[in-house]
């Protein structure tokens, strides 16, 4: 009887896991519509910021998508999206004065970044132009966080004395 429970639990959220992961693809292609659009840092990507109690549903999503993405040169262009939506939500926290919030997907960020990072260096020799073209993606993602980092400082500014978590947001 325990062992049927047990089972029943499993499958029920495998079927929401599914549905979630279907639910972002849908939400993906839809983003991914306009390739120019979807370059921008200034636009929001999401609907489930850090702010919300739903944030880490969205973070595993992003996780199982990656970890089951095998191809080394698919896998870090997937990192390289996620990457940019979480420097966005970095953006919007600190503007809405969301310090932890900001933290959690700073640290996010920071996360998907190393992932994407390792892949590219996975990616096979003899793919070299796609190693390239991921790299100096990736390079420009840097600078846009750089980027954000730079308004987000001078927004702090302008709006008043920087805390030290303020600091330590624009810092990390």
């Amino acid at each position: 009887m325990k062992k049927s429970i047990a089972i029943g639990a499993f499958v029920a959220v495998m079927s929401v896991l599914v549905l979630l992961l279907g639910a972002q693809a849908a939400h993906t292609a839809e983003g991914t519509a306009d390739a120019n659009a979807s370059a921008s840092v200034n636009a929001s990507t999401s609907d489930i910021g850090p702010d919300s109690f739903l944030y880490f549903l969205e973070i595993a999503i992003d996780r199982i998508n990656l970890a089951l993405t095998f191809d080394h040169s698919a896998k870090a262009e997937k990192g390289l999206k996620i990457a940019e939506k979480r420097l966005i939500e970095v953006k919007e926290m600190v503007e809405e004065n969301k310090l932890e919030a900001a933290k959690k997907a700073q640290r996010e960020h920071d996360r998907v970044l190393a992932t994407v990072e390792k892949s590219i260096k996975k990616i096979d020799k003899l793919d070299e132009k796609a190693q390239a073209k991921l790299e100096s993606e990736l390079e420009e993602h840097e600078n846009d966080a750089e980027s954000v980092k730079s308004s987000l400082e001078l927004h702090i500014k302008v709006n008043g004395k920087i805390t030290p978590d303020q600091r330590a947001i624009i810092d990390s």
